[in-house]
């Protein structure tokens, strides 16, 4: 962003979920509730590199449905 690289916000908190019959749960426990401590990750990237980034991601979490949102970002001489 501008003069700055590296540029993150990160947010701890809880994560919840349930994995179906069907899931292999890297944590927790099939057909039960589980939490687990986590931390979101907010970045950006180029759009031309959105896809690799993804697939980056998804190479190297160990969750089997990592949660990516993609938001696309204006700059301010688009507004």
């Amino acid at each position: 962003i501008g003069s700055y690289t590296h540029c993150a916000f990160t947010n701890p908190g809880s994560g919840r979920f349930k994995p179906g019959t069907e899931a292999n749960p890297h944590v927790g426990v099939k057909e039960v509730i589980n939490s687990v401590d986590e931390v979101r990750i907010e970045t950006f990237c180029e759009r031309q590199r959105a896809r690799a980034v993804v697939a980056a991601i998804r190479t190297a979490h160990p969750y089997e449905e990592p949660v990516i949102y993609l938001v696309p970002l204006l700059a301010e001489e688009d507004l």
